[in-house]
C-alpha cells in the first residue's frame, strides 16, 4: 500500500515570478535532485502563481 503525502502549502499569498522559481530550485542539495529522481521531494506540495 502506498502512503499518500500530506498535502501543504510551501509558500502564503500569492508567488512573483522570481519566487516561483526559488520554490522550484529549493532542493536542489538534495542528491535526489541531482539523480532526478526529485518526485518524492516536490510530493505533496503546492503553491499560487499568478502571471
Amino acid at each position: 500500500m502506498h502512503a499518500v503525502p500530506t498535502i501543504r502549502k510551501v509558500f502564503q499569498g500569492v508567488a512573483t515570478r522570481h519566487e516561483m522559481y526559488r520554490m522550484f530550485n529549493r532542493h536542489r542539495g538534495d542528491p535526489a535532485y541531482g539523480a532526478g529522481e526529485c518526485a518524492q521531494l516536490f510530493a505533496g506540495e503546492w503553491f499560487e502563481y499568478v502571471a
